[in-house]
C-alpha cells in the first residue's frame, strides 16, 4: 500500500511537471508566429522596395522612392520612347582636279601673224626668187604631164631664223606641192621677225613657180 501511495505521488509531481512546462512553452508561440510574421512583412517590403527599384531605375542610377503615380507614370513613358536615329551625312573632301595628262607632245612656241619687223630673206626679195629658182627641182611626172602653175606655201621663221613648219595653201598637184615643201626647208637662215626689239616666231609667206621651160 505504501508504494503504491509513493508511486501516485511521484505520477502526480511528473504530471506537474509536465504540465508546468507545456504552459511555460505555449507562452512562447504567439511571440514567435508574431516574430515570423513581422520577418515576412518585411521581406514583402524590401522585395517591393527592390522590384520598384529595378523597374524605376535606368543605367544604374536609383530614382527617388517616393515619386508620385504620375510620375511613375511619365518616367516609364520616357524610358520606352525610342530615340529618334542620328542621321548620317556623308562629307566629302573635295576633289583635287588631276593634272593634265602628258603625252609626250612639246607645246607649239607662239607664232606672229604680224610683228613690228617681219622675217626677211638675206638679200631680200629678189635673193629668194633667184633662190628658188635655182634650186628648184621640178617633178619628172609632172614635167611629163606638163604640169605647171604656182604652188603658195606658208612656213614659221623661227626665233633663230632657221625654217620651222611648213603649209600647203594652195597645192598644184602632189609631187610638186612635195617639191616645193623640200625646196622651202632647204632655204638658208632668214633674218627673224622682231616683236619689241625681241626675235620672235613668225608665218611667212612664199610662192613656189613652177614652169616648163
Amino acid at each position: 500500500m505504501k508504494k503504491f501511495l509513493l508511486f501516485a505521488a511521484l505520477l502526480s509531481i511528473v504530471v506537474l511537471v509536465g504540465l508546468h512546462y507545456y504552459l511555460e512553452y505555449k507562452k512562447t508561440i504567439p511571440e514567435v508566429s508574431a516574430s515570423t510574421e513581422q520577418l515576412g512583412d518585411q521581406s514583402r517590403e524590401m522585395q517591393m522596395s527592390e522590384d520598384y527599384n529595378i523597374s524605376g531605375t535606368s543605367s544604374g542610377a536609383q530614382e527617388d522612392r517616393t515619386m508620385t503615380h504620375d510620375d511613375r507614370c511619365e518616367y516609364r513613358m520616357r524610358e520606352s520612347t525610342p530615340e529618334a536615329p542620328t542621321e548620317i551625312v556623308e562629307t566629302h573632301a573635295p576633289s583635287t582636279p588631276a593634272p593634265p595628262e602628258n603625252h609626250g607632245e612639246e607645246l607649239e612656241e607662239k607664232v606672229y601673224q604680224i610683228t613690228d619687223v617681219m622675217p626677211t630673206f638675206p638679200g631680200g626679195e629678189s635673193a629668194l626668187l633667184k633662190y628658188i629658182a635655182t634650186n628648184l627641182k621640178y617633178p619628172r611626172s609632172a614635167r611629163e604631164m606638163e604640169i605647171q602653175g604656182v604652188v603658195v606655201l606658208r612656213f614659221v621663221v623661227k626665233s633663230d631664223g632657221s625654217v620651222g613648219k611648213v603649209v600647203v595653201q594652195k597645192g598644184l598637184s602632189p609631187d610638186c606641192d612635195k617639191a616645193a615643201i623640200d625646196l622651202i626647208k632647204s632655204l638658208p637662215r632668214f633674218k627673224p621677225g622682231k616683236e619689241n626689239g625681241q626675235p620672235v616666231n613668225a608665218w611667212f609667206t612664199c610662192p613656189v613657180r613652177f614652169v616648163i621651160s
